[in-house]
């Protein structure tokens, strides 16, 4: 371990080995699980050592639910050699290759469920001119959520989990290592997964890994890969650029069409005639779940169907609400947030609004870490679909943040809040009850988190408000002031 602090980490189990070894160990200062990935090194400045580095910082650039969190990163000498430390967070769950290896061919559906969170997650890296280059069954942790002790399919959250060969999208440098990290003229990825394009030293780009999503896909549901009757390197360096793309429907009948004709385009020899993008895929993956594979049959539900199918729901989820008892009551909304997906879309507000309730439930119920993991991904889709002000995902937000602080990380929740505040400024009014709630939140987590100064400035700037908005005796601002008498130190 580094050695400014030799005794923090208790190594408890090895995960994987080779050029860097990863480790499962125990964070003894802040009392959690992580990850520690190592590598020794000549120097620092070694092409294996700034690959390590540059991991770091791409971690360190993404903060979202579907990439893995970066905890700290540091160097040590050890004799003649340096070791490069990677702490991360530990995710408990099955990669999707241990998955597909207990869950040989799983349904359309929920293939069709984790792509997308796959896109999702590609999304969030692509948007910060990165490429991945390195996108397999091996990467990607399926987390279980909704209280399920294993991943299930669509009621899994998917993590992306290995950038170590990831680059900016603006950099020269080819799928070989041919300049500063790639001066050795070695081949970086998985051949399986690579495009064609790749294996002639070509710049990697979206495409590039847009081909590999398809590579995912194409074996998810079939449950073998593209190219997998390729022996080495040298098979899938030819299969990759010459092999026609094999139909899915011919391995499974019950695959659909428009699904199938995703598969082939994403595994074009040519990246310009792939998809523009993870937003086009994302696009061509919804509703996909629904069509018929027998020729002939609709694949839109009536009007009519969907009316109703929305009243039989919301029956449901009054129902499952009178429930007394939280525990009852969150099984019933789990089974309830299933059926909603499948009937209605996981976009319908419906659907929203049962995420939200059960997140309360599971919070009531003792399980907050739940809560916090259900409505991190409910956060992540709605902010990609809905105004910042939206009501549906300010309460998400808020709840988050909440629920977040109860677990423990007062200064998380704050900054969540204080990020929800900022994105609505201008959009909601300054009376809006739900973002004064929000606005106390920040100052109690600040005021928990023990940065007291910025407790007493936000708790004053709301007083103020208050007095404004409700006048200097109105109950608002009673309650408000009443409230204040519970944090001593704001009076020292």
């Amino acid at each position: 371990m580094p050695s400014t602090e030799p005794a923090r980490y208790e190594l408890r189990e090895r995960l994987s080995g080779g050029m860097a070894e990863v480790w499962k160990a125990r964070d003894l200062l802040l009392n959690r699980t992580v990850v520690i990935k190592s590598l020794r090194v000549r120097t620092p400045g070694d092409a294996l050592a700034q690959r390590f580095v540059r991991e770091a910082k791409v971690l360190a650039a993404i903060d979202d639910p579907r990439i893995v969190k970066i905890y700290d990163v540091s160097v040590e000498q050890s004799g003649q050699d340096y070791c490069l430390y990677l702490i991360t967070q530990f995710l408990d769950g099955l990669t999707l290759q241990q998955y597909l290896a207990a869950r040989p061919r799983p349904s359309v559906s929920e293939v069709v469920s984790l792509i997308a969170q796959l896109c999702e997650a590609v999304a969030m890296v692509h948007a910060r001119d990165l490429v991945h280059r390195d996108l397999k069954p091996a990467n990607l942790m399926l987390c279980p959520v909704s209280g399920v002790s294993v991943p299930r399919g669509a009621q899994s959250r998917l993590v992306l989990i290995d950038f170590g060969i990831a680059r900016p999208l603006s950099a020269r440098e080819s799928g070989f290592l041919d300049t500063g990290l790639t001066q050795h003229g070695y081949f970086v990825g998985t051949a399986a997964y690579t495009p064609p394009e790749l294996f002639t030293g070509a710049a990697p780009s979206v495409a590039s890994d847009l081909y590999s999503i398809g590579c995912i896909l194409f074996e998810a549901i079939a449950g073998r890969g593209p190219f997998s009757e390729a022996a080495d390197f040298t098979d899938y360096w030819n299969a990759h650029r010459e092999a026609p793309v094999p139909s899915l429907r011919a391995e499974r009948p019950d695959v659909p069409v428009p699904l199938d004709d995703l598969v082939r385009d994403l595994l074009a020899k040519s990246p310009a005639d792939r998809p523009t993008g993870t937003a086009e895929v994302l696009a061509r993956l919804d509703g996909i779940v629904s069509v018929r594979a027998a020729p002939g049959r609709r694949s839109r539900r009536g009007a009519a169907d969907r009316v109703g199918a929305v009243h039989r729901i919301e029956a449901e989820f009054r129902g499952a609400m009178s429930v007394a008892s939280p525990h009852e009551r969150t099984e019933r909304l789990e089974e309830l947030l299933r059926k909603a997906v499948g009937a209605l879309s996981a976009d319908h507000r419906v659907t929203w609004l049962i995420a939200l309730n059960l997140g309360r439930t599971m919070q009531e119920a003792g399980r907050p870490d739940q809560a916090v993991s259900l409505l991190t991904m409910l956060r992540t889709q709605l902010m990609s679909r809905l105004p910042a002000g939206d009501p549906i995902a300010v309460l998400c937000r808020l709840n988050l943040a909440r629920y977040t602080g109860e677990c423990g990380r007062p200064a998380e929740a704050a900054a969540q809040l204080g990020e929800l505040l900022a994105s609505v400024r201008g959009e909601n009014s300054a009376d809006d009850r739900t973002l004064l709630e929000a606005r106390f939140d920040q100052a109690h987590w600040s005021y928990a988190a023990g940065d007291v100064a910025a407790a007493r400035r936000l708790f004053d700037a709301l007083l103020t408000d208050h007095v404004t908005i409700f006048g200097p005796h109105g109950d608002d601002t009673r309650i408000l002031r009443n409230c204040l008498t519970r944090y001593p130190a704001l009076r020292a």
